[in-house]
């Protein structure tokens, strides 16, 4: 019994890693057709199919340990809520990059191919690529500016994306007198 009952738990946990194995594949492809059908012109396809990775990697851990352990899955949740305090120390700016990110998302306020200037950060560039945790901004003198999200959120930005949208030109210089 005692081989037939760890053979059923490993089987059991298995089937777990091969659900989750699953519907990261499905969301991944679906964030491919997404992201093709909108020419990368939004970044909430990327973030949202992220934001849903993260929560059925979470569940399939939680699942598996409630297997392992011989427990139920909210005698494992509640033993999570204890635990919490000591993540969100640890993983502040991991939380901090994953809410602007879905705030962003959520938004739309910045889109991959907004021209946007970052003052504090001293970036000024096309926004190349925008995940939960960072965002990619290719500056004019094609250096790449990785940021964080939350600073998009927490600072000032100047998105210049209506200027281009009428085809104005817009010129920054200094004139000594």
């Amino acid at each position: 019994p005692f081989l037939v009952d760890n053979a059923l738990v490993l089987y059991k946990i298995a089937f777990v890693v091969v659900i989750v194995l699953f519907t990261i594949s499905t969301i991944s492809a679906l964030e491919t057709i997404g992201t093709h059908e909108n020419r990368k012109r939004t970044i909430a396809v990327s973030t949202f199919s992220q934001l849903i990775k993260v929560v059925a990697v979470i569940m399939g851990l939680l699942i598996a340990i409630s297997i392992l352990l011989h427990i139920d899955v909210k005698t494992t949740l509640a033993s999570l809520g204890v635990v919490s305090a000591i993540i969100i120390l640890v993983f502040k700016d991991t939380i901090l990059g994953f809410v602007s990110g879905v705030q962003l998302a959520a938004t739309k306020s910045i889109k991959v191919g907004d021209w946007v200037t970052l003052p504090g950060e001293k970036v000024d560039g096309t926004v190349m690529e925008v995940n939960l945790a960072t965002a990619k901004i290719r500056n004019f003198d094609m250096t790449v500016s990785t940021v964080p999200t939350y600073s998009l959120i927490a600072s000032t930005v100047t998105n210049h994306e209506p200027i281009s949208a009428l085809q104005i030109r817009l010129i920054s210089r200094s004139i000594h007198i």
